[in-house]
């Protein structure tokens, strides 16, 4: 299997063919000591595949010439920088504590956000059984596993997009197939994984 690096290049090459322009907007590599940052959050370790996501893209220019309103990356999200990646765990995870503790538990990292309520992270807790998976924050449901890994994550939106079951548009992007067709569609590819499943109704916990 391609590692991350490929499978990231292959999916921005992918979504620029199909119309995106946020792959010519993407901000600058992190500053350093970024990643100690992070890892100085409670409960994160820094997982290899997340140092080379936050590489490779790092939020998005918001001075280029495109003039780009939070472009959609992937999953109807703009990527967030380093920067607002720690902003929003600091500000947002355990929000509702020991009320509902698993709704956005320490330990999951926002790699990208839709601005109304639900992100995309990824599972920082080294101890966890799914260390390293990503799953979507959604807004009034918590947290559900969406993929095994980055790599799976960017490689199962690449055979969506070069399927032509969704299309970009500059900063955002439309499905090309009814919207209960393109939910089973995306669930064949990523395996049936607790987020499809649920449908945004319930939450699996699995990190457990």
């Amino acid at each position: 299997m391609k590692n991350l690096e490929n499978i990231l290049y292959d999916y921005l090459a992918a979504i620029e063919a199909a119309g995106s322009l946020i792959p010519k907007a993407l901000g600058p590599a992190p500053d350093a000591g970024w990643i100690d940052a992070m890892n100085a959050l409670e409960q994160i370790t820094v997982p290899d595949d997340l140092k080379t996501y936050f590489t490779k893209i790092n939020g998005w220019d918001a001075d280029s010439d495109l003039d780009l309103f939070e472009p959609e990356l992937a999953w109807g999200m703009f990527p967030l920088s380093t920067d607002r990646s720690i902003e929003d765990y600091v500000e947002i995870a355990d929000i509702v504590g020991d009320e509902n503790p698993d709704y956005w538990p320490l330990g999951f990292v926002p790699i990208l956000a839709d601005g109304a309520g639900s992100w995309v992270l990824v599972n920082c807790i080294a101890a966890s059984p799914t260390y390293g998976a990503v799953y979507e924050m959604t807004h009034c449901v918590g947290i559900n596993r969406i993929a095994g890994s980055l790599a799976d994550y960017f490689a199962g939106l690449t055979q969506v997009v070069k399927a032509g079951w969704k299309v970009f548009d500059g900063d955002s992007s439309d499905i090309t197939v009814d919207g209960d067709e393109y939910a089973d569609l995306q669930a064949g590819v990523f395996g049936h994984t607790p987020y499809f499943t649920t449908r945004g109704s319930d939450q699996v916990v699995d990190w457990r």
